[in-house]
């Protein structure tokens, strides 16, 4: 199957966003595919692919294809602390051992900041180009709670 790229929203907001079909981001991608991804971005602000379930390392894999991955620096743990490697940002409310932060953990209260919109890395000499984001499907609690899912949670 060849990949497509078609706007989300073809009538108001063409240019916005393009759904990607017709690629298998777990498998290494061929020269064509990168550029395809590539042109895709050139197209459109965001480029969503369904239906991917990607390992945190095939998640890093997929990127490297797109070039050089920025590590992260924003980050108020320590290396030893963090719960993924320094080249996944963790925008998470979990501790290295996925449990849950506390409500008045500085680590949790820092993450709150993401929740506003902001450009990550825009701010740098050579701004990155691209950033691969995912969101696994997350359990949503049954009651009222204090804390939100995480937005790179297990289940």
């Amino acid at each position: 199957m060849a990949i497509d790229i078609k706007p989300v929203d073809p009538i108001d907001r063409p240019f916005f966003a393009g759904v990607v079909s017709g690629i298998d981001l777990t498998r290494s991608l061929s020269a064509e595919a990168v550029a395809a991804i590539h042109g895709g971005m050139d197209r459109f602000g965001v480029l969503v692919f369904h239906n991917q379930h990607l390992t945190d390392d095939q998640q890093l894999a997929f990127s490297r294809q797109l070039g050089p991955l920025e590590t992260a620096t924003g980050d108020i743990a320590a290396p030893q602390d963090r719960r993924l490697g320094m080249e996944l940002g963790d925008i998470s409310n979990l501790d290295k051992h996925s449990e849950v932060l506390p409500r008045e953990d500085r680590r949790r209260l820092f993450g709150l900041g993401n929740q506003l919109w902001h450009s990550d890395s825009s701010f740098k000499e050579v701004p990155t180009p691209t950033a691969t984001p995912s969101s696994p499907t997350c359990a949503r609690p049954t009651t009222r709670s204090t804390t939100r899912p995480s937005a790179r949670c297990r289940t």
